[in-house]
């Protein structure tokens, strides 16, 4: 328990950091040009082609929750990395076969860089101000569950 109040007092002071250096009208160098958004669970989801299949949820997290150490690690408790954008980020998810997601907040001194929260686990996101989550999407291998209504002939298989 120690440790997830540790990791959630650490993301909000560099949330506090941020806020205080970037009081601009910058747009957020996160947010794409074009959005195709739905809202989920109250988050908003967006699934534009630059992420990779991955679904983005913007100002949520998982506060304390799915952390896990990784080599080059800036910290003990967690996998927190540097990424120099978005692309940059999403290929460390990749690399990582623990990742299942990852939470950013802009880099405090790097403008177009974030700082990645890595995590091994993607439900109950809680909704945080300044922070992305970005949900890496689940390649099945092996047998796949067929779907309940077959969408070629509208057919219901069989239980």
């Amino acid at each position: 328990d120690n440790l997830s109040l540790d990791a959630q007092e650490l993301l909000e002071k560099l949330l506090l950091l941020y806020k205080d250096e970037e009081m601009t009208d910058v747009p957020h160098p996160m947010k794409p040009a074009v959005q195709h958004d739905q809202k989920v669970g109250g988050h908003v989801q967006d699934r534009t082609p630059h992420l990779q299949g991955y679904t983005k949820l913007e100002n949520s997290d998982y506060q304390g929750k799915f952390d896990y150490p990784c080599p080059n690690s800036r910290t003990d408790w967690g996998c927190v990395l540097t990424a120099q954008g978005l692309q940059d980020a999403i290929s460390k998810c990749e690399k990582d076969p623990t990742c299942m997601a990852f939470v950013s907040i802009p880099h405090h001194s790097v403008e177009g860089w974030l700082t990645i929260f890595l995590k091994n686990g993607a439900s109950d996101p809680v909704t945080n101000q300044g922070t992305t989550i970005y949900i890496k999407p689940q390649h099945g291998g092996g047998a796949r569950l067929q779907p309940a209504v077959n969408q070629t002939t509208r057919q219901r298989h069989p239980a």
